[in-house]
């Protein structure tokens, strides 16, 4: 699994940014007039004879209004009642702001006529802006005085008007946001630096990128303020001076902005942009003045953001977290009841631990601390002492060993039976295999070194015969086995899936048959297989974008379809990312899960942020929403 890190990608040179990080963020003694952007274009303004330091018109000649004492208005007429507002920010038919005095978010919806309050909130608030994700609920980004940005599911329809996701460090001085919902990205002005740009999905890691800086070591003539996304241009204004510059953003992005510059002497406070008909007009407070400007913006090459369609699903369930903090959720297989479907159970390692045992719901059923268990895989019908139980099979990385557990097939209790000791040095992933000729475990080093065992029943006890060693390049981890067909699917983390059989007579080399690209994204981790009544797929993570691919499990091994999981918002259930392991089943379990479930591990469980646990997906949602 990658290590969490947070990282720091500047666009700028190695002098800049110790010169930038050393100075403390500090102003520069360089003047703007000398910079490489030194003769930009003036703008015309005109005065609005508007002393709100924040409004945008609605369409010609509507303003919306943030006031001193009657909140947010349009034309003149309050739409949420009489109270100090500051910010604003519009997302279609809805409009947010701040009540000053009570410290709440405040939401109106233009069309319903429905205004709602949040609770009141626990610290000062610097700024906001909202996001809309692709079909998932409305989300907002609020910047605190104690350097957070907070991210919330937004339910104007809700008793919980605002439910926390996550919270983001911000550095000092920041103050303006806008979200590119093209992008999925946060857009940050921290003044005497510059403007950041942050993932603004929750399921993505925390990492920022600097879209510019202040001069002397970038294109922005004075502070970052206040920002604007207009098509593909983000707009930034200098807090407290006169210049205005545009960022293409997207596909189509530029390293130099084009820029513009006001009349002498205006100090811009506040600024908005927003299109009008095929123009592009905005707003500018002048703190010099105490009035609200309007005028036009010469934009050009202002474009829509193309972006590919993406497939997403939402967890029907979640289960319990995991006791241990950090990175120690990892690998999840269904065990099938035969006599009660809804009685089936999840079984997941903690690597940090031991298992833990959920019932479909999430619940926790079982924990047993055996130590760093990392894969599991399940099989059925094993003799064990005069009675038949199932299998249970993982690799446990404190012994370097394969670690057995029966699971009674009524009541689907677990108990360890027995560890068998391996020739590895490192042990990783595993899986299981079951044919004619008996059941199987297959287990990785982190070298790349695969040992293959077939279970012994022996004197009430379970043993193993090594009888495979093959080996992949580098560093593997899932695997999943194909056990009707003598197929033995494998992941090599870096590289893709590689191809060998269960049998271990006359095993082929393995053969690389899915290779890493734009679809299946390093890390390839944990796999399992859909068995279908027409048609079966290869489920892979793709780790290093979120998603989760579907191949045919049959040759030439096809690209199916891919998608990503996102939050249920109404369950309360946050989506799933940076997934290790998952496994999935075709078995019917119950109404919940008529075409069967996917499970999967989820390394940021957040809305709240808690140590990791897995998430449980309809396959017929996944169905619908790819058309199987």
């Amino acid at each position: 699994m990658k290590a969490h890190q947070t990282k720091l990608k500047m666009l700028f040179t190695a002098t800049a940014i110790s010169s930038a990080f050393i100075s403390g963020c500090a102003s520069y003694s360089e003047s703007p007039d000398n910079i490489s952007a030194s003769n930009p274009a003036s703008l015309d303004v005109h005065a609005t004879g508007i002393t709100s330091e924040t409004g945008w018109q609605l369409h010609s000649p509507s303003w919306i209004l943030t006031t001193n004492n009657n909140g947010l208005t349009l034309d003149n007429k309050s739409l949420t009642g009489n109270f100090r507002a500051e910010y604003g920010d519009q997302r279609g038919d809805l409009v947010v702001t701040v009540n000053d005095s009570a410290k709440t978010l405040v939401a109106h919806h233009l069309g319903k006529q429905q205004t709602v309050s949040s609770q009141p909130l626990s610290f000062a608030v610097e700024g906001l802006c909202l996001y809309q994700p692709d079909n998932q609920n409305t989300q907002l980004f609020i910047l605190g005085d104690d350097h957070l940005a907070r991210q919330y599911v937004l339910d104007i329809d809700s008793k919980n008007v605002l439910t926390e996701i996550r919270t983001l460090p911000l550095p000092p001085e920041t103050e303006n946001c806008v979200v590119s919902d093209d992008l999925n990205t946060l857009y940050v002005s921290e003044e005497s630096m510059g403007v950041w740009a942050y993932a603004a999905s929750a399921e993505a890691p925390y990492s920022r990128t600097a879209v510019d800086l202040v001069a002397p070591y970038g294109n922005l003539p004075e502070n970052a303020g206040s920002l604007s996304i207009v098509g593909n241009q983000l707009i930034v204004a200098s807090t407290g001076e006169r210049y205005i510059s545009s960022y293409a953003i997207g596909p189509t992005s530029a390293a130099e902005p084009q820029q513009w510059v006001l009349k002498n002497g205006f100090e811009i406070e506040t600024f908005r942009a927003w299109t009008s008909g095929e123009e592009v007009h905005f707003s500018a407070f002048d703190d010099a003045s105490g009035e609200l400007y309007e005028g036009r913006l010469p934009l050009t090459d202002i474009s829509p953001i193309n972006v590919p369609v993406t497939h997403s699903v939402t967890p029907t369930a979640e289960t319990s977290r995991v006791i241990s903090a950090g990175d120690a959720a990892d690998d999840p297989a269904i065990w099938v009841n035969s006599n009660s479907a809804e009685g089936s159970l999840i079984l997941g390692t903690d690597k940090q631990y031991g298992l833990d045992v959920y019932d479909l719901t999430g619940k926790l059923k079982q924990r047993l601390d055996n130590g760093r268990l990392n894969n599991i895989d399940v099989r059925y019908n094993q003799e064990l002492a005069g009675k038949v139980v199932d299998i249970a099979a993982a690799s446990h990385r404190d012994l370097s060993a394969i670690s057995l557990f029966a699971i009674d097939q009524t009541s689907g209790h677990v108990s360890w039976v027995s560890d068998i000791k391996t020739q590895l040095d490192d042990v990783y992933g595993l899986c299981m295999a079951q044919t004619n000729q008996g059941t199987y475990v297959f287990i990785n080093d982190q070298d790349g070194r695969y040992e293959q065992y077939k279970i012994i029943t022996e004197n009430d006890i379970w043993s193993a015969e090594r009888v495979r060693e093959f080996a992949l390049p580098s560093k593997p981890e899932g695997c999943v086995a194909d056990d009707k067909n003598n197929r033995l699917f494998v992941g090599e983390e870096a590289v893709g899936v590689w191809l060998t059989s269960i049998s271990a007579d006359n095993a082929p080399d393995p053969e690389l048959i899915i290779k890493v690209d734009d679809n299946l994204v390093a890390d390839v981790e944990g796999m399992s297989i859909y068995h279908g009544t027409e048609t079966s797929y290869l489920v892979v993570s793709s780790q290093g974008d979120d998603s989760y691919v579907l191949y045919s499990s049959e040759a030439p091994y096809e690209y199916v379809g891919r998608f990503n999981i996102a939050m249920n918002a109404a369950a309360g259930i946050d989506g799933a990312s940076e997934t290790d392991g998952l496994d999935v089943t075709s078995a019917a379990l119950g109404s919940a899960y008529p075409d069967g479930l996917l499970v999967v591990q989820d390394g940021r469980n957040v809305m709240p942020a808690e140590n990791q646990n897995y998430k449980l997906v309809s396959w017929s949602d996944i169905a619908r929403e790819l058309k199987l």
